[in-house]
């Protein structure tokens, strides 16, 4: 809540009032010990301390009696305690000046401060009352208004109190390098948690300034909204940084649980993809979408890591190959794939792939295989080739466009492959 601008402003008119105490504080104390010093017992108005009757007061009350006039210098506010002698009005003279100052600075302040907290609520009651009187003017039912006023009070109305990159004007002034940076430090804590772009961020800290700066989407989602449904074509990769989402698959009854530090999608950086269930929000979610083409053209300017892409690629489309299986005529061992699918052989061919298997993500995407048991709906999506890629069907031969050239075709490795499954099977 530190950061929120509401807090902000409330903090700063906490500070100006302390600082106020604070100062009081030290005048009073110097008020006192002119008193005190000046005290003549012969003489009753030696001071201000005999002059009200306070020689034998006790100490607390002396000093709150000190700190109250030296808040009435900073304040229109006034008290009977009076100078009595030429020091002590010197003091007064000063103290005056002083508080003209720092009294003239303060209310300004705090004043600015208030405008501000007005003027963070006075947005959205605006915005609110333009929404009823054009619900009136379209004469929509009460009903409805009461429901959309509900929602935008409990979803829309904290929205307002979070900064939006495009409210941050003097982002755009700065360097590139800079920006790069800064893009890095906001979104590579979300995209480490996946063992690839740990790996990359290790490998090239460039590649994934490019990728945070270039290549991603952030989006905030509310509470039931539909992600994707099957049949529609995928075209980004996603993780999760807030909130629960439910992956249907197939007809399965219950949903798979997709929540922080999680990813899904990951097929389409390797191979065009189409959404095989349907993903929705449990609660408000925000998920960060790391496009597929903006993602190979960054590859393709890193040659250094061309390497290490290929191979993760070719494992992971020679994985979605096998588990369909796309080697083998059979079909009692095939199993469908989600856009939930995750590839432990990928994930092998990884500078650290030991640290990986014991992480979290590894349990989660053991979990995953382990629930995706006996489906075999899709085969007609993913049959194999007369002369297979190492997409078949998902990475056409002559489709360029969809796919540049982070996955090679080798068939010779493929066929290699292949014979080996067929034998193991057999």
């Amino acid at each position: 809540f530190i950061n929120i601008q509401y807090f902000s402003i409330i903090q700063k008119l906490i500070m100006n009032m302390v600082w106020i105490l604070l100062l009081s504080h030290f005048i009073g104390c110097g008020w006192y010990a002119i008193g005190m010093e000046m005290l003549d017992e012969n003489v009753i108005e030696a001071s201000w301390v005999s002059a009200n009757g306070l020689v034998g007061e006790q100490l607390m009350y002396k000093y709150l009696t000190s700190l109250h006039w030296s808040i009435t210098q900073f304040t229109p506010g006034s008290m009977n305690v009076q100078p009595v002698n030429s020091f002590e009005r010197l003091y007064s003279v000063i103290v005056l000046v002083l508080g003209m100052v720092v009294f003239s600075s303060t209310v300004s302040s705090i004043t600015a401060a208030t405008n501000n907290l007005k003027d963070i609520n006075a947005v959205y009651k605006h915005q609110i009352w333009t929404l009823r009187r054009y619900f009136r003017e379209q004469k929509i039912s009460a009903q409805l208004t009461s429901r959309v006023l509900r929602y935008t009070e409990s979803i829309v109305k904290p929205k307002y109190q979070k900064v939006d990159v495009g409210q941050v004007k003097i982002m755009a002034m700065l360097p590139q390098i800079l920006t790069k940076e800064v893009n890095l430090e906001i979104y590579e804590k979300h995209l480490v948690v996946h063992p690839l772009f740990q790996s990359l961020g290790e490998v090239n800290v460039s590649f994934m300034q490019k990728i945070c700066s270039n290549a991603l989407k952030e989006s905030a989602l509310d509470k039931g909204e539909m992600v994707f449904g099957p049949g529609q074509v995928c075209s980004a990769m996603y993780f999760v940084t807030l909130g629960v989402l439910e992956y249907f698959f197939s007809q399965a009854t219950f949903p798979n649980i997709v929540d922080k530090k999680m990813s899904f999608c990951e097929a389409v950086l390797w191979t065009p993809w189409v959404h095989q269930g349907r993903m929705y929000t449990r609660t408000e979610s925000t998920v960060i979408a790391v496009d597929a083409k903006q993602f190979h053209d960054v590859a393709q300017s890193f040659s250094a890591d061309m390497e290490l892409l290929k191979a993760y690629g070719r494992e992971f489309v020679f994985s979605m190959n096998e588990v369909a299986g796309n080697f083998t005529p059979e079909e009692e061992d095939d199993e469908e794939l989600s856009d939930l699918f995750h590839s432990e052989k990928a994930i092998q061919v990884l500078p650290g792939k030991r640290a990986f298997e014991e992480s979290s993500y590894a349990n989660s995407a053991n979990s995953y295989l382990q629930g995706l048991q006996g489906f075999n709906v899709v085969r007609n999506l993913i049959s194999p080739t007369s002369s297979p890629t190492l997409g078949s069907k998902f990475a056409p031969e002559d489709d360029d466009s969809q796919m540049p050239d982070i996955l090679d075709s080798n068939e010779a490795e493929v066929e290699s492959r292949k014979s080996e499954i067929v034998g193991e099977r057999c």
